[in-house]
């Protein structure tokens, strides 16, 4: 009998799910269930992650700990959702995001970028805040 690791939720650390990748690559841990409510409200400004294999051997995990780690700085982490997703299917340009609710894509994501970014995900007007 095998046993698997606990996983926990990427944003509140609360024990979750974990699924594993289309591409290969280690298992992605899932939001947990109040995180993923929290980040499928109409209209919430989020951020798809790609943590699929590719994205994930191209350096996805230590770009979205940077996009946390600045939006947790900003305490606009509950104002903006961040989801880690299976493959994009744009494996030769990842690691990748998604900004929703406006659709654009982001390549090669860089930590320093992926903090970038969660500064200015912090000050646009359409993060609801608490």
């Amino acid at each position: 009998m095998t046993t698997r690791a606990a996983a926990s939720c990427p944003i509140c650390g609360q024990p979750a799910r974990t699924r594993a990748t289309v591409c290969g690559g280690p298992a992605i841990a899932l939001l947990c269930n109040d995180c993923r409510q929290q980040a499928m409200a109409k209209g919430r400004l989020s951020v798809q992650f790609c943590m699929g294999g590719c994205c994930a051997r191209a350096g996805a995990r230590p770009a979205f700990e940077a996009l946390l780690d600045s939006l947790r700085e900003e305490d606009a982490l509950e104002a903006v959702s961040v989801v880690p997703v299976d493959c994009m299917d744009l494996c030769q340009d990842g690691p990748v995001c998604r900004l929703l609710p406006d659709r654009k894509t982001a390549r090669r994501i860089s930590p320093a970028w992926a903090a970038r970014l969660g500064k200015d995900l912090a000050r646009d007007r359409r993060a609801r805040r608490k």
